[in-house]
């Protein structure tokens, strides 16, 4: 990665816009940054690691602080890196979030930070996050590698020098994350721990299974039992004997089983012999039941036959029944027309009800259409003005309207102004800015020109001799000769500068002109404003005034165009209610006649069924005369009470010659029961019931008794076939356990170097051995140069006390006198050569472990004055050199004299009294 263009804008001291274009440094060989203390020298590399990785490149700095606390409100606040990676050209451009003046209304907003990534493809990421991610997947480094690569900062790179093992191994940890080989070690570690805590849980597990195995209270085995439960008896032999234990119950089991199925054989023997003496004993409760119910069945034959003799005698009175009901029956078709008759009778009645209400309602409807026949005649009177003050209504509201439209077009000039004007102010700021920039670019074609102009003069005055004619006067004496500058542009670059000046100055120009025409469009409208609001008030030329005035008038005259609105629309509702009784008064008097001819009608209808109604009810008491009953309905409910007594006295007949004929079969069925149940007691075994039910308990507790004795012993056997085959599961399980506990714990004490009788070295401390190896062979080809062959940096390997960890500790080998000593011994510029080739050296390692990747620009900041400049300055200056070669650009931040004579290209970065920066190139 190689810089081509740096600009920033308002970031840290540079308030303004500044641009460095880098490519003019070349792409290999020594520059130099230099300028007043706290200028801003190290902001230039802070600004190339934010455009990289979105923060500066010391710790102590966060992006949010880089807002230049000089720059002005408006300003922008941004880094723009172009760049050159493997052959191809990539363009970044960061800003931070800052306070910045709000675009529309007053006071200030926050800027989000936001990052852009122009590929050499033309393609553009505009999210932060991606932005970040693919600069570090194309450069290969962290901002922290990077930092460490690309910069070695001011006192940093002494602090690793004289740095204690433990500091050492912090730092490379973060460089090249070591982090991870400590992570495995603990990782080792919590196996370990995880393996042992699984490995005596096995072995608690085993302790229990053991404590589950059962035998019984005179059980010759229970003392070795006792013994394997409290730990004394090696696993194999707790195995054996849970063998035997099972065997000695199982031969226990066998002979229960045996004297079990003898009792269960007595017990079936038992319950046929009580089954037969139950049966027995219930035939003869049977028989006894079966006399009883023959005695109390006799007695019911005799009342059944008495019930049956009565209701025959009781049967003969259902013909003179029968016949009244005939008789009822055959008058029911005159109960049936009385019914009809008196039915039409209430009908009528109903009806007449209804033409009686409709004709009382009917005079009440046209007495209401008469009063409001009256009324409508009444409003059509009131309403015959109706219209009248339209037209001149109309007229003033036009009127009106024509004064607010006329106040809205000064108000809508008005606005226009006011925006005018504001785009005055812009163009007038855009000129001021251009023009300020031209000035500068004129300032530095001007500067270039005079270079180039005294560089051609002392060009001429270089070869000229006391006598010789000059070329440009012709004079032959020459007392004051130009001098050759020792910075003097190109034709190129003062062509540039030009050229640069001209498109500033045409900027500046174009930027003039458009705030003069800005200006005039605010003048003319201004002039039409005066105009029309002259017809209107009479101040016109007081512009802010006029806004208040023409609003204040447009209220009036709205005010008044909402009244006149009220007014037309009462009149227009009064014309159309007057339209509206022209056409509905026929309406209703044609309504009215028709009700009256109706109601007459309904009174004609009332005359006609009042006679009707009269005749009907005559006929009605002559029918009802002759009759028995008052109504059909009583003279069938008459006829069926009769029907029902017969029907009564029929069934009852039915129900006591069944019954009698039950009371009959019953006892036949008992004098048979009785004859069976004899013939089975003469016939049967004589049982003692109750001695054989005692000696069935017997043997059932006998039998109940060798059961629960099988039962315990199936249960011990269960319990310790189950003991057995965990303990031994078990023991498997432990064994490989325990095989895996030693191979983890080997390898945990290897990686945390906890090994008896080594040094204590861990592993992540030993791959960091071997990157300090390889950074002390790097930093000794350049501090060996540097010292003149006198010195080399060691590694101390080895420890008095193999408790503690060792593997970082610095030394230095002096080849003068063949010691080794402690690093912090070095003199001031002793101390700076080693730690500045230390620092080269962990560079050189930093970008090797990442992968074969490309940093092309690196910065020194500063260190050098305490060099001494006769002999430790040039052989630093020489050892940087070295690292040049290869087309590698470095960067020393530095303000020694001695190194500005020997370095040409410079970044030279000045301050004025307000603590602005500035930077120029010196090529």
């Amino acid at each position: 990665m190689r810089p081509l263009n740096l600009t920033m804008s308002a970031f840290g001291p540079y308030a303004g816009v500044q641009m460095l274009d880098m490519a003019q440094l070349g792409a290999e060989g020594l520059y130099l940054v230099t300028g007043d203390t706290g200028a801003g020298k190290t902001t230039i590399f802070d600004a190339i690691c934010y455009a990289l990785y979105d923060e500066p490149s010391g710790a102590s700095r966060d992006a949010r602080m880089m807002r230049s606390t000089y720059a002005d409100v408006d300003t922008d606040t941004y880094v723009e890196l172009t760049f050159d990676h493997m052959g191809k050209t990539y363009r970044v451009k960061r800003n931070p979030s800052y306070e910045r003046r709000k675009k529309k209304g007053e006071g200030t907003t926050l800027q989000d930070a936001a990052a852009e990534l122009y590929l050499p493809d033309d393609s553009v990421i505009s999210n932060r996050t991606k932005v970040n991610s693919y600069l570090q997947e194309l450069l290969g480094v962290d901002r922290e590698q990077f930092s460490q690569i690309s910069m070695l900062a001011q006192g940093e790179f002494k602090e690793l020098l004289v740095a204690e093992s433990g500091d050492r191994q912090k730092i490379f940890s973060k460089l090249f994350h070591t982090s991870r080989y400590f992570v495995l070690q603990k990782r080792l570690q919590d196996e370990t721990r995880k393996l042992q805590s699984e490995r005596d849980d096995m072995k608690k597990s085993i302790e229990q299974y053991i404590s589950g195995i059962v035998c019984g209270e005179d059980d010759p085995l229970g003392i070795s039992v006792q013994k394997a439960k409290d730990g004394q008896m090696p696993i194999d032999e707790v195995i054996t004997l849970i063998g035997k234990l099972i065997e000695t119950e199982k031969a226990r089991t066998d002979l229960y089983e045996k004297q079990i199925g003898t009792l269960e054989t007595r017990v079936g023997e038992l319950d046929t012999l009580i089954g037969k003496a139950q049966q027995t004993e219930k035939a003869r409760v049977q028989l006894e039941k079966a006399h009883l119910e023959l005695a109390n069945v006799q007695n019911d034959r005799t009342t059944a036959e008495a019930e049956l003799n009565r209701t025959k005698e009781a049967l003969s009175e259902t013909e003179e029944l029968q016949r009244q009901a005939a008789v009822i029956n055959n008058e029911l078709p005159d109960y049936e027309k009385l019914d009809e008759k008196r039915k039409n009778i209430t009908d009528e009645e109903q009806l007449l009800q209804r033409q009686n209400e409709q004709a009382e309602k009917g005079r009440t409807l046209v007495a209401g259409k008469q009063r409001i026949i009256e009324k409508l005649k009444m409003d059509q009177a009131q309403l015959a003005d109706a219209g009248e003050k339209i037209v001149a209504l109309t007229a003033s509201r036009e009127k009106m309207a024509d004064a607010v439209d006329y106040l809205n077009g000064i108000s809508r000039l008005l606005v226009e102004y006011h925006r005018r004007k504001q785009t005055v102010a812009k163009a007038q700021k855009q000129y001021l800015l251009d023009n300020e920039i031209y000035i500068e670019k004129q300032d530095m074609y001007e500067h270039l020109s005079s270079l180039y102009r005294n560089a051609q003069a002392g060009i001429l005055a270089k070869d000229l001799k006391e006598g010789q004619a000059c070329p440009v006067c012709g004079a032959t004496e020459h007392k004051l000769l130009a001098s050759l500058p020792k910075e003097a542009p190109t034709d190129a670059q003062l062509d540039d500068a030009k050229k640069d000046a001209d498109k500033a100055r045409d900027r500046a120009n174009a930027s003039a002109t458009d705030a003069k025409i800005k200006l005039a469009s605010v003048t003319e409208i201004r002039n039409s404003i005066i105009e029309q609001a002259g017809k209107k008030f009479d101040d016109p030329e007081d512009i802010d005034g006029l806004p208040e005035k023409v609003e204040k008038n447009i209220g009036y005259y709205n005010e008044k165009i909402v009244d006149i609105d009220r007014q037309l629309e009462s009149e227009r509702k009064r014309v159309s209610r007057r339209d509206d009784l022209a056409t509905k008064l026929p309406q209703e008097e044609e309504t009215l006649a028709g009700m009256q001819t109706k109601l007459a009608d309904i009174e004609k209808n009332i005359s006609a069924l009042t006679a009707k109604l009269a005749s009907d009810r005559e006929q009605v008491t002559e029918m009802a005369a002759g009759l028995r009953f008052n109504d059909r309905k009583e003279a069938e409910k008459h006829m069926n009470a009769i029907l029902a007594r017969a029907q009564k006295l029929q069934k009852s007949f039915e129900s006591a010659e069944k019954r009698y004929n039950e009371v009959l079969q019953r006892i036949k069925a008992l004098e048979g029961q009785i004859k069976a149940l004899t013939d089975t007691l003469e016939s049967s075994e004589k049982l003692e019931l109750v001695k054989l039910e005692d000696d069935k308990a017997a043997v059932r507790n006998e039998l109940g008794r060798f059961r629960l004795l099988m039962q315990d012993g199936n249960s011990r056997i269960h319990a310790n076939e189950t003991a057995m085959a965990n303990i031994g599961r078990k023991s498997d399980e432990l064994s490989a356990k325990e095989k895996e506990y030693v191979s983890v714990k080997s390898l945990y004490d290897t990686a945390s170097g906890n090994v008896s009788g080594k040094n204590k070295i861990n592993l992540e401390a030993y791959i960091q051995m071997s990157y300090f190896d390889r950074i002390i062979q790097r930093a000794n080809l350049r501090f060996l140069k540097m010292s003149d062959g006198q010195y080399e940096l060691g590694r101390v390997t080895d420890s008095s006390d193999k408790r503690s960890q060792i593997g970082l500790d610095l030394c230095v080998v002096d080849h003068y006198n063949g010691s080794r000593r402690d690093v912090k011994s070095l003199s001031g510029g002793e101390s700076f050569m080693a730690s500045l080739s230390l620092a080269l050296g962990l560079s050189d390692e930093v970008q090797a472990s990442a992968g074969g990747i490309q940093i092309d620009t690196m910065f020194v900041d500063e260190g050098f004055g305490s060099l001494d400049t006769e002999k430790t300055l040039p052989q630093a200056y020489k050892a940087l050199v070295s690292v040049t070669e290869g087309r590698k650009l470095v960067g020393i931040i530095s303000h020694v004299t001695e190194l500005k004579e020997k370095i040409d290209k410079q970044i030279v970065v000045e301050k004025d009294r307000t603590g602005r920066a500035k930077a120029r190139l010196v090529v």
